[in-house]
């Protein structure tokens, strides 16, 4: 049986979100229809109540929480329970769910096939309403106290479709254009040589044009995704999930809980970067005040165009990890730019790529652990000591930022550096100043006495964006302070395990079982929501002390009435809706 309370502050969330009213125009632009059985209000409530409640999002569940979960009296009052003429009540049917759901989806929707004779405009303008909607949902979850001035790590997952994919082959007549035949031939024997199959076709009839993947899914789309111990496979078909996680700034105040503020939900083998960047204007332009953008190799691989150009013109700063196809030295006019930093030209050839170990630390040993385990422990302690050693090293031939470009330059990610022998780190034959360092400071071996290069003759040096703007961060890449910066992300990656974890949200392929971009997305939201309100909930109760455990006190069944203290029938108070702790 599901608490009054917690029916309540369900509710304010979506109220607070004002998701149903806007929902309910759109459903019915002039009031005009039939009155329905179910409001879109306590539809989202039974939604996120089932999600709360750690079930499966499918609608006999979502209608259990509504008509068997919650106490007789208020089901009554919210109008999931009606009188029949026999004088008895009766709840609505689960038609009645299945069928505001596919209306909602028919109002949302942008497939071309479902929206015939619609523009692209029109087309975008339901986009925009359906992450509209997710976005409120989730805003409604952040206490009204959040902080604000935060970082954000960003990260993206696959999301599995409830429908899966085949393969058909496409067939088309011989005779219907000879010409576009002769086009596909050498196309049609390079796939058939590659697959062993007839280049002929099946018959006399028709010739085979290649193959196509279908789905009952029309929306999902074949993926990649990162093969773990639970996912067997690099390939899932599906969607993308890009989520956004409020993290504390370096140096910063703690923030509470680390939540998500923000997702896109997308067809899979889309752009990564594009939901990432649309999820950080829509904070930036509610009122968060973001510094850094933590994110993983998969968005700092991108072109700069498709990533870091973007976030410079946000005024972003990110934390990003290498690709290992962008290690590696990258001249220009005498500079040595390695990691997205330039360094001295004289910087040994042994430490130009320095591989990062798996894991940047490693936990406390057990004290049960075994032999084996205690070797690999002490493996991988090495192997980040050694690796913190090299990235120290190598640091001190690194150029020192001395001035960034000025606002309004042409190339805004342009930046005035100094030499590391001029800034103190090094002694080198080419800056005179520099003999007067202590002994102890490293010395640079065969620096280019004859026609130095400009970097060694001047005392800044300009090194346009183009060379730095793709791997340019705040702290030298690998370096402890960096580690620091980036450990951040792993709060995006706890917000999945949440989402994945199957004692809590369990999404999985069969978390719901709809289809289509829609369904999928809003299911997605209302498990978003859940998670949020369990984070925030567990947050007031262990730090803040203002709360009672989630599992204490729990409520009776009395035949399906909330019965208080004096045994009465505990009424609902439609006013009496509570916010969540903050």
């Amino acid at each position: 049986m599901i608490r009054r309370r917690d029916f309540d502050q369900v509710l304010a969330v979506v109220r607070r979100s004002g998701v149903a009213e806007d929902l309910e125009k759109i459903l019915s632009p002039e009031g005009r229809g039939r009155p329905r059985g179910l409001s879109v209000e306590f539809f989202l409530t039974g939604a996120i109540l089932t999600a709360v409640q750690e079930k499966t999002l499918t609608f006999v569940n979502i209608y259990e929480t509504l008509t068997g979960d919650l106490a007789r009296s208020l089901q009554v009052a919210i109008g999931v329970r009606v009188k029949s003429g026999s004088g008895r009540s009766q709840p609505i049917s689960i038609r009645q769910v299945r069928y505001l759901f596919s209306a909602i989806e028919n109002r949302l929707t942008a497939r071309e096939e479902a929206t015939p004779g619609f523009s692209e405009e029109m087309r975008d303008l339901r986009r925009q309403s359906l992450e509209g909607i997710i976005d409120r949902l989730i805003a409604a979850t952040i206490p009204s106290g959040y902080e604000r001035t935060i970082s954000v790590a960003v990260d993206g997952t696959g999301v599995e479709s409830f429908a899966k994919s085949k393969w058909r082959r496409v067939l088309q007549p011989k005779d219907e254009t000879a010409a576009a035949t002769e086009r596909g031939a050498d196309e049609i024997r390079a796939a058939s040589d590659l697959r062993g199959e007839d280049p002929e076709g099946s018959n006399d009839e028709t010739v085979t044009l290649g193959r196509e993947r279908y789905s009952a899914d029309r929306d999902a789309r074949a993926g990649y995704r990162t093969k773990t111990y639970e996912k067997k496979s690099t390939f899932f078909f599906g969607y993308d999930l890009t989520a956004a996680v409020a993290v504390p700034r370096v140096g910063g105040s703690d923030i509470g809980p680390k939540l998500l503020v923000g997702m896109r939900v997308a067809p899979a083998a889309q752009s990564v970067t594009a939901p990432a960047l649309a999820l950080l204007e829509h904070l930036l332009a509610n009122d968060y005040d973001i510094d850094e953008v933590i994110a993983d190799r998969a968005y700092g691989y991108r072109v700069p165009e498709h990533w870091a150009l973007p976030l410079l013109e946000l005024g972003l700063r990110q934390v990003q990890d290498i690709h290992p196809n962008d290690h590696g030295p990258r001249y220009h006019d005498g500079v040595v730019i390695i990691d997205g930093a330039p360094h001295c030209p004289s910087t040994p050839e042994r430490l130009w790529n320095i591989p990062r170990p798996a894991r940047l630390s490693v936990g406390v040993l057990s004290k049960t652990a075994t032999e084996s385990e205690r070797l690999v422990h002490e493996r991988e302690k090495r192997a980040i000591k050694r690796f913190n050693e090299l990235i120290a090293e190598r640091e001190t031939y690194a150029f020192v930022r001395h001035q960034n470009a000025r606002e309004g330059a042409k190339d805004p990610a342009k930046a005035r550096f100094i030499c590391p022998a001029r800034a103190g780190k090094l002694r080198c034959a080419n800056c005179p100043l520099s003999q007067d360092y202590p002994a102890s400071t490293p010395a640079v071996e065969n620096p280019p006495t004859v026609d130095p290069p400009r970097s060694c003759r001047q005392e800044t040096v300009m090194v346009p964006g183009a060379a730095l703007i793709k791997l340019a961060q705040k702290e030298y890449w690998g370096s402890i302070p960096w580690q620091a910066r980036y450990g951040r992300r792993s709060h995006v990656e706890a917000m999945f395990g949440n989402l994945r974890n199957p004692a809590t949200q369990n999404i999985s392929r069969l978390f719901c079982r709809v289809v289509g971009l829609v369904k999928t997305s809003l299911m997605l939201s209302f498990e978003a929501v859940a998670a949020n309100l369990r984070l925030v909930q567990q947050w007031a109760w262990f730090f803040r002390g203002d709360s009672e455990p989630p599992a204490s006190d729990p409520a009776e069944d009395h035949g399906f009435e909330e019965i208080d203290a004096d045994g009465q029938v505990r009424l609902v108070d439609p006013d009496a809706y509570r916010s969540p702790p903050g």
